[in-house]
């Protein structure tokens, strides 16, 4: 009576198997098409990357990017409930049917994943660099990102034989006891696998087909990969420990400064305030600091000029399309508001709350920027009270345009300052960084923008104070200016607390425009 239930749970257990064997070949097919679908809807980034090596992508364009990939690898990643990752291997007839539907899973899994990375790869480091950092807020991990990576790769005995120097007695041992862990085994011990299941029988034609089919490619595909491999900076986003090292230095570095008074006084800014408007775009230039060695060009430092809160909510409050577009988030986003203001004051009721307390304090809070503290809203005087400062206004763009690309910059509130000075990461931002960012085009919301001027450093943007300027001098008078100087504030030499206003042509005495 035993013997026969226990055959009779065997043969129930193999044809579950089996058929478990047979939904992983039909997962295979949705996986090609889910790839052809990916590949269409990347396929103009990528074209872009691989032609040009110096392009940043806008960050409506890598959300794009981010959502297509995030979707195929979801749908990849669904082989794991056959727990492809598992040991497996052929050692007896009875678990012969389980170890084979899980070294199928790996073949389709492992397949799949390195036709993706060396299809993604096509797009060099500007488009790798999109899924190597983090986007939070759609779910894209950069760190699970690099892991799939690595795990990819293990699946090759060459590169476990000259990354990790395994022991290659343990690895014949094992094969002799005919269990596959990466696919090369099963690549270059695949006989052992046929006459096995010409034995036994585990597996149908078609799927014995499928796996061998599979391994195949995987190899294939893997060999280019490796070769890919060494021209990408897959790791761009990653922090290593040296980066802590690095951020107490510079931290350090940033409140060292020479004694003396800085020389534009809060009465010089509440002067000027006047001709300003929120949306404006700050610069600043700091004498005396220690840290200043660190960045490129006088100026150092750029921020938001929002203004004082009454003054914020009467520029914005009057104008119809700016109260439409944010009264129809609100709706959208379930928030008790009705205009801009209180948009802000709903998705960010501490920060808002300071703002408007703020109001009638004797140094307002009037801009958001980025600082050691990470992205912050900042006083008047604390911001802009330096030794030189300039003021410059987007002249293209309506009021909902200044006021979408703040409130881009309201929803970055909080986030880390960036230390390793990356453009190609959005989750941590350096000044000018988070100036950019806030005022990119999304023409998904019907959003106009800016354009700069960018560098790169070891073909990497880097988007320094002095590039808002340049982007200034290189278009004037043309017809792809987009800013106006409102005002040039320029210390006295020797005076503390004294300044004057200065001319365009000592302004442009103080930036190098030339390649």
């Amino acid at each position: 009576m035993k013997k026969t239930l226990l055959c009779l749970f065997i043969t129930i257990s193999s044809a579950t198997y089996a058929n478990k064997a047979q939904e992983l070949i039909l997962l295979d097919q949705k996986l090609e098409k889910s790839f052809s679908e990916h590949t269409q809807q990347v396929k103009d980034f990528i074209l872009k990357g691989h032609t040009e090596h110096k392009h940043y992508f806008l960050p409506h364009q890598r959300d794009l990017i981010i959502s297509s990939v995030r979707e195929h690898l979801e749908q990849i990643q669904a082989i794991d409930k056959y727990r492809p990752d598992k040991s497996h291997g052929v050692t007896s007839k009875k678990n012969a049917h389980r170890n084979y539907t899980r070294l199928l899973a790996k073949t389709i899994k492992y397949k799949h994943l390195a036709k993706f990375f060396n299809f993604s790869f096509i797009g060099k480091n500007p488009y790798v660099s999109v899924l190597a950092e983090d986007h939070s807020d759609l779910g894209h991990s950069s760190k699970e990102f690099r892991k799939l990576i690595r795990k990819t790769l293990k699946q090759s005995w060459d590169v476990l034989n000259r990354n990790n120097n395994r022991d290659r007695n343990d690895r014949e041992e094992s094969l002799n006891n005919n269990a596959f862990f990466h696919l090369s085994d099963l690549y270059k011990h695949q006989n052992d696998l046929i006459k096995f299941e010409k034995k036994h029988n585990p597996l149908t034609d078609e799927q014995m087909r499928v796996l061998l089919t599979n391994t195949h490619s995987y190899m294939e595909e893997v060999d280019d990969l490796q070769e890919q491999i060494k021209e990408i900076d897959w790791k761009v986003g990653a922090y290593s420990p040296l980066y802590h090292l690095k951020v107490f230095l510079l931290k350090a570095a940033s409140y060292v400064a020479l004694p003396g008074k800085h020389k534009i006084s809060l009465d010089t800014l509440k002067t000027i305030d006047k001709e300003l408007e929120p949306g404006d775009i700050g610069l600043i230039q700091r004498y005396n600091k220690l840290s200043n060695i660190v960045f490129k060009g006088n100026w150092t430092h750029s921020l938001i000029y929002l203004g004082k809160y009454s003054k914020f909510a009467s520029y914005f409050n009057s104008d119809r399309a700016t109260q439409e577009e944010f009264k129809k988030r609100c709706e959208k986003e379930n928030l008790q508001c009705s205009s801009f203001a209180s948009y802000l004051m709903a998705k960010h009721p501490e920060q808002m709350g300071k703002y408007i307390k703020s109001d009638k304090d004797k140094d307002p809070i009037a801009t958001i920027e980025s600082l050691k503290p990470g992205v912050i809203l900042y006083t008047m005087k604390k911001s802009m009270g330096w030794d030189n400062l300039v003021l410059l206004r987007p002249k293209k763009l309506t009021k909902r345009d200044k006021a979408l690309a703040i409130a881009t910059a309201f929803d970055n509130l909080g986030k880390p300052y960036d230390y390793n000075f990356n453009g190609q990461t959005n989750e941590r931002f350096v000044c000018t960084e988070l100036v950019s960012y806030s005022y990119s085009p999304d023409p998904r919301i019907k959003k106009n923008g800016l354009t700069w001027e960018m560098n790169y450093v070891m073909n990497k943007p880097v988007m320094y104070a002095f590039d808002v300027l340049e982007t200034f001098f290189k278009r004037y008078q043309s017809q792809e200016q987009e800013l106006d100087v409102v005002v040039y504030v320029k210390g006295e030499n020797g005076e503390f607390g004294k300044s004057k206003r200065g001319n365009l042509e000592e302004l442009l005495e103080s930036v190098d425009i030339t390649d």
